[in-house]
């Protein structure tokens, strides 16, 4: 009888301590399976590539198509003109930042949930490649809204620099308006 007590001390010590282990481990392997697994038929972690390596032809094969039923938009506040996106995995976005009002000409900035275009900056924008704008933000640079230009939205890139509390404008970038969505 002098045991039981311990007996039941050490079964909850030792039961605790391995259902904890457990869920760790669960924990763990469930993080590795989200962040490996193919959604919408491709992986969204694709192994990064060195900086130049990637071809525009290779970005838009069709292993990168974006899913239509999925789609996520850059969203611009009438407001104050300030536009933002957030990361979701779930929903399929690139969202590009032309030099000209024209999807041939120079990109300047991308948007996109895709690992394989944001990694080392594979297309060579000068204001980089990024997942959400809090990765633009994030570089000390903002979207502003300007205007509109025919099928595209005309934005200006913003730098701020908190030390000296300056703000300027970097650069103009014109964004297809499929992509934008007005609140």
């Amino acid at each position: 009888m002098k045991f039981l007590p311990l007996l039941v001390v050490c079964l909850l010590l030792f039961g605790c301590n391995g259902h904890k282990e457990k869920s760790t481990e669960n924990a763990s392997q469930k993080g590795s399976t989200l962040s490996d697994s193919s959604i919408f038929g491709r992986s969204r972690n694709a192994s990064a590539t060195e900086a130049g390596d990637t071809t525009q032809e290779e970005l838009d094969d069709e292993n990168l198509q974006l899913d239509e039923a999925n789609l996520q938009k850059i969203v611009v506040y009438r407001r104050d003109g300030a536009m933002w996106i957030t990361g979701n995995i779930r929903m399929d976005y690139r969202i590009v930042g032309y030099a000209q009002p024209d999807t041939t000409s120079k990109k300047m900035i991308l948007l996109s949930v895709f690992t394989k275009e944001v990694e080392g900056n594979p297309l060579g924008c000068p204001y980089g490649s990024y997942y959400d704008c809090r990765g633009v933000n994030d570089n000390g640079l903002d979207l502003k809204y300007v205007g509109d230009a025919g099928e595209f939205i005309n934005a200006n890139i913003i730098e701020s620099n908190s030390l000296s509390g300056s703000v300027s404008i970097k650069g103009v970038v014109y964004i297809e308006k499929k992509w934008v969505d007005f609140e």
